[in-house]
C-alpha cells in the first residue's frame, strides 16, 4: 500500500514526503526524508496532525522563579464566614436565573396544552430546587416516599415546604430551554443554556489561583440517552461524562458535557478538552499565567507545544506511547532499579522535560514548568527494612501531587 502525502503534481514522480507502508510487516514503518515537521494522515478519523520535531538531550529543566500576582476580581464579594449558605447559593442562582427557569417552565407547560392555567412563582422554584438538592444527600428509593406518613421515610422539611402533587407538576414541566429553538447538532441542547449561564458565573466569582487541574467527572444517570457513557471499573459506571476544570480545593471553574464523537475537533480528544477549557479561563483573564495539571488521558508533547504561546504551563502524567520517541530508560529496566530512581530528558526545541520515576510502579511525566531539581523526599514503607524510609522524588512529581486532584473534591460534593 502506498500513502501519498504531497501536493498535486503533473507527473507520476514521488516527492520527499512520500510514505511507504510494507503490507507484510507487523508494524507500519514511516521514513520521511524531510527533516521538517511531517504531516501524517490518521486513517481512523480522517484527520491530519502535525508532528513537531524533537531534540531530546540529557539535561534538566531550569526552574523559573517568576512571581505570580492574582488578577483583580470581577466583583467584590461582601460575604463573610458568618454568611448563611443561601447567600452563597444565590450568587449563582440569583433572581435572574430563577426567572429564566420559571419562564421556560411555563412556556413548556403551555406547549403541552395544559388544561389548567399553570402558574409558577420564583419562591416555588427556589423551594423546588431545594428539595432536589436535599434528595441528593438524603436519597430515598422513590420521590413520593418523602411525603409518606411512615416514620422511616417521612421528611418533615419536604412535606411542610411543598405538597406532593405540586412538586410532581413542576417536575413534569421543568425546562431550561425553548424547545422550538434547539440546536439539532447538540445532543445536550435542552440543558446547554443553563450550563452556559453557570460557567459564566463560575468565572465571575472564582477565587483565581495560578494552579488548577482538569479531569473527567461522572454524573450518575441510568435512563436512556445518546450521551450516556459506561466506564468500567469507576465508582460511577453509568452516567454523563463531564470535563471539569477546578482549583486545588475543589472550586469548579468550567464544566463541559461530553457529547461523543459528534463534536468536531482537529486534535485528539485529550488535547481538545484541555485547550477548550483553558481558553475559556484565559478569555476572562488574558494577561494571567496559569499552570494546568492533568493525567495521562490528556497529556502529550503536542499539548504542551500548542499551549506554549498562550502563556499556559502544563504538567501531567503521560502514557508510554506518547513521549515522541524520547530516549528514556525502558520501563522494564526502570523497574529493576532501586526505589526512587529517575531518568530524564529535555526537548530543547519546546523546552519540555520528560521524567520517568520508579516508585511502587514506574510513572512518566511531562512538564514545561518543573524538572527534577530540587529533588524532594517521599516517605514509603520498605518491606525489606520493615519500616518507613525516604526515597528521592523529582520536583515535578511533588508539584503534581500537590495541585492535582481538585476535580475529585468536586465529585465528592455532587
Amino acid at each position: 500500500m502506498v500513502v501519498l502525502q504531497r501536493e498535486e503534481t503533473n507527473g507520476d514522480d514521488t516527492t520527499d514526503n512520500e510514505v511507504l507502508v510494507n503490507p507484510t510487516s507487523t508494524a507500519q514503518i514511516f521514513e520521511p526524508i524531510s527533516t521538517a515537521s511531517v504531516t501524517v494522515a490518521n486513517p481512523r478519523r480522517g484527520k491530519r496532525s502535525n508532528i513537531r520535531p524533537r531534540k531530546w538531550i540529557k539535561r534538566d529543566l531550569r526552574l523559573q522563579g517568576n512571581e505570580w500576582s492574582p488578577p483583580p476580581p470581577h466583583v467584590v464579594l461582601t460575604l463573610t464566614k458568618e454568611s448563611e449558605p443561601i447567600e452563597f447559593f444565590e450568587l449563582f442562582f440569583n433572581e435572574d436565573v430563577i426567572r429564566y427557569i420559571v419562564r421556560h417552565t411555563v412556556m413548556y407547560a403551555v406547549e403541552k396544552h395544559n388544561t389548567t392555567f399553570f402558574r409558577l412563582s420564583g419562591d416555588e422554584m427556589y423551594c423546588f430546587i431545594g428539595i432536589l438538592i436535599l434528595s441528593g444527600y438524603a436519597p430515598l428509593p422513590r420521590r413520593r416516599m418523602y411525603w409518606e406518613s411512615n416514620e422511616d421515610t417521612h421528611n418533615v422539611l419536604v412535606a411542610k415546604s411543598m405538597r406532593r402533587n405540586r412538586f410532581e407538576e413542576i417536575f413534569r414541566y421543568f425546562h431550561v430551554a425553548d424547545n422550538r429553538n434547539l440546536c439539532t447538532a447538540d445532543k445536550m441542547a435542552k440543558i446547554r443554556p443553563l450550563f452556559n449561564i453557570m460557567n459564566e458565573k463560575f468565572l465571575v466569582y472564582a477565587p483565581i489561583e495560578k494552579n488548577f487541574s482538569i479531569d473527567e467527572s461522572m454524573i450518575p444517570y441510568y435512563g436512556r440517552h445518546g450521551c450516556k457513557q459506561h466506564i468500567h471499573g469507576k465508582p460511577i459506571r453509568f452516567g454523563f461524562k463531564a470535563w471539569v476544570a477546578a482549583t486545588r480545593l475543589g472550586y469548579c471553574l468550567q464544566v463541559d458535557l461530553y457529547v461523543g464523537r459528534s463534536e468536531p475537533r482537529d486534535t485528539g480528544l485529550g488535547q481538545h478538552v484541555v485547550t477548550k477549557l483553558t481558553n475559556k479561563v484565559k478569555s476572562e483573564f488574558p494577561d494571567t499565567q496559569f499552570s494546568v495539571y492533568c493525567d495521562n488521558f490528556f497529556t502529550s508533547p503536542g499539548l504542551l507545544s500548542a499551549l506554549k504561546s498562550s502563556n499556559v504551563k502544563i504538567t501531567g502524567t503521560v502514557r508510554q506511547n506518547r513521549v515522541d520517541k524520547c530516549p528514556l530508560m525502558e520501563v522494564k529496566s526502570c523497574k529493576k532499579q532501586a526505589r526512587g530512581f529517575y531518568d530524564y530528558r529535555l526537548d530543547t526545541n519546546d523546552n519540555i522535560c520528560a521524567i520517568r520515576w520508579n516508585d511502587n510502579s514506574v510513572v512518566t511525566l511531562l512538564s514545561n514548568e518543573f524538572g527534577v531539581h530540587p529533588v524532594q523526599k517521599a516517605r514509603r514503607y520498605s518491606v525489606a527494612a520493615k519500616q518507613k524510609i525516604h526515597i528521592d522524588q523529582p520536583n515535578v512529581v511533588h508539584q503534581y501531587n500537590r495541585y492535582m486532584g481538585g476535580v475529585h473534591c468536586v465529585k465528592t460534593k455532587q
